[in-house]
């Protein structure tokens, strides 16, 4: 199988890209109507299809709103939600502003979550309504001294149907925030944000060890999908094409190219 016809391909370094910009924008430019991703719960009641178009929409309003709180690029932010449709378009709205997304599993528990704000400086933190409340009682303690804005999620897609959810002060509402952000409201990728700059950081296990960062710029993690999508999924862009993911987004696996074993 040719990566020719690949957006970012370990053939060439791309001299300029974004996921956000280059992918999403693009197909939601070129084919608004293609799903971008299909989502359904763990019970099974409640099933969503989200356009590239959607995506695209709901990115550019999360990083408006994200810089509106004050994030910038090169700040890291660490998400813990579970498999919900805005894990994805906060984490397309984080690589769009430049903002560092740092997944980490739902596992985790106080201990784990205050080692990774220190180690990673985090200047924010979003998680669901359980992920808030144990970030609370580290942050009383004052234990991470560069976190700076705290959001919470309601872990249910279905706002008509999810039960209401109390937010502790200090903490912002993302429904709530993010309605008064415009629809057509659009954020441009800041000129700072290169194909080289920092985007995704992962922890690893620390199954033999404290757990140690894994950095990924804006074009590595692309590259390495680039290669497993093409690969190993067998991926193809045919209309009917669905990839199944069963993974927690938190969880590292090295990809076929890794380029902190094998950098450019």
């Amino acid at each position: 199988m040719s990566l020719d016809h690949l957006p970012v391909s370990p053939l060439r370094r791309p001299a300029s890209f974004n996921f956000a910009t280059h992918i999403v924008d693009h197909w939601a430019k070129a084919n608004p109507s293609q799903n971008a991703l299909h989502w359904v719960s763990q019970d099974l009641k409640t099933e969503r299809k989200l356009t590239y178009a959607d995506v695209s929409t709901s990115s550019h309003r999360i990083a408006t709103l994200l810089h509106t709180l004050g994030l910038r690029p090169g700040d890291v932010l660490i998400v813990i939600l579970p498999r919900i449709p805005a894990w994805w378009e906060l984490a397309t709205a984080c690589l769009r502003s430049g903002i560092i997304l740092c997944p980490c599993t739902t596992l985790l528990v106080e201990k784990d979550i205050e080692y990774r704000l220190n180690i990673s400086n985090a200047a924010a933190f979003v998680g669901d309504e359980v992920a808030v409340a144990k970030c609370l009682k580290i942050t009383q303690r004052s234990a991470c001294p560069s976190l700076r804005t705290v959001i919470q999620i309601n872990a249910s897609p279905d706002q008509k149907t999810a039960q209401p959810t109390t937010v502790p002060p200090a903490v912002y509402d993302f429904t709530s925030y993010l309605s008064r952000v415009p629809q057509t409201a659009t954020f441009q990728v800041p000129k700072s944000v290169t194909p080289t700059s920092p985007a995704l950081c992962f922890f690893t296990s620390g199954t033999t060890g404290p757990p140690k960062i894994v950095l990924h710029t804006q074009t590595s993690y692309p590259l390495a999908h680039a290669l497993t999508g093409a690969y190993w999924l067998r991926l193809t862009p045919t209309k009917d094409s669905v990839y199944w993911n069963l993974s927690e987004q938190g969880v590292r696996i090295p990809p076929l190219y890794d380029p902190v074993i094998n950098p450019l």
